[in-house]
């Protein structure tokens, strides 16, 4: 049989919609979400509600109405690993012994580009910090770079489906020798620059990305790994960031915004390893 839908008020008070909406959208997505119903909407002017034309106003209902929409909040970084795995996703209403439970598909909408900003220009939590040869990354994302100019082009000519086919190669490596799980590339000194400024590898967990800056270190790398990093990236040493930031929240970096992340950066520098456990002396 299939399930009807009815009006929302004819079966359920707002807290306990909300509560189910919350659950079921918290266990689908992996982060937590907080609905609301909308008690307000805006009217274009002129286009009913009496407001004079070119103006617009809000006019404020019941969140019994037809016109109540839903609103949900949830952390940014929530929404694009989501919208990773696909543009729909399948939320389930009612788990428990007594609720009969209720499938819905949504479509995921794109994050919002101001929150994108707000993740990049976080003060609270540096985007990135700066990594040094013994220390220890704090998170499963890595930065390297800026990468010599030309580093690209010097060696290819230049296409978007050139530059897509060497980061499928140089991704190919570093998930067979470093358990990478992608590597993309970001940034640009300028608009004209062909030749991305950084190359950003995503780890599987942050034991993998401690993992590589330890070879990285010890230059205890396979001889496959070893010849296309010197090939790409070079000899010469080369900037290391851990990177509190997914790559979508880094393609909102502007040329100009680089230089101060990484002054930022620098400041927060990452940590050396502690004492072992069991060695911290007496009090």
């Amino acid at each position: 049989m299939q399930p009807s839908i009815v009006p929302r008020h004819s079966l359920l008070k707002h807290a306990k919609s909300l509560a189910l909406l919350e659950d079921g959208l918290t266990r689908s997505l992996g982060g937590s979400i907080a609905c609301r119903f909308t008690t307000s909407r805006r009217i274009v002017g002129g286009s009913g509600g009496g407001g004079a034309k070119g103006k617009s106003q809000f006019v404020h209902h019941s969140p019994d109405e037809e016109r109540a929409s839903t609103l949900f909040t949830m952390e940014a970084a929530s929404l694009v690993v989501a919208r990773r795995q696909g543009l729909y996703v399948n939320i389930s209403l009612g788990d428990g012994d007594d609720q009969r439970p209720i499938a819905l598909k949504l479509q995921l909408p794109g994050c919002p580009p101001a929150a994108l900003y707000q993740m990049v220009k976080s003060r609270v939590a540096p985007p990135l910090q700066c990594r040094v040869e013994g220390t220890l990354f704090l998170h499963p994302n890595v930065l390297i770079g800026p990468l010599a100019a030309g580093w690209m082009t010097d060696k290819l000519t230049h296409s978007s489906s050139e530059e897509e086919r060497l980061r499928n190669v140089m991704a190919h490596v570093w998930r067979g020798c470093v358990l990478a799980a992608d590597i993309q590339f970001v940034g640009r000194r300028d608009k004209g620059d062909k030749n991305p400024l950084f190359i950003y590898a995503e780890f599987s967990s942050l034991d993998a990305a401690r993992a590589f800056g330890i070879n990285l270190d010890r230059k205890t790398f396979r001889q496959e790994f070893i010849t296309i990093w010197s090939t790409w990236i070079g000899d010469k040493p080369v900037g290391l960031w851990s990177c509190a930031l997914l790559t979508e929240a880094l393609e909102v970096v502007s040329s100009k915004d680089w230089k101060g992340l990484m002054e930022l950066g620098s400041q927060f520098p990452c940590p050396p390893p502690g004492p072992p456990l069991g060695n911290a002396n007496a009090a």
